[in-house]
């Protein structure tokens, strides 16, 4: 089980990563 809690842990960062990204980009977008 620890394996597989590790395989699904790892997107989930990359997907932090992006949403920050991607949110920042939405803010900037409604500022304007």
């Amino acid at each position: 089980m620890s394996a597989s809690v590790v395989e699904i842990e790892k997107p989930v960062v990359i997907d932090r990563k992006q949403n920050l990204r991607e949110h920042r980009l939405y803010w900037v977008g409604r500022r304007t």
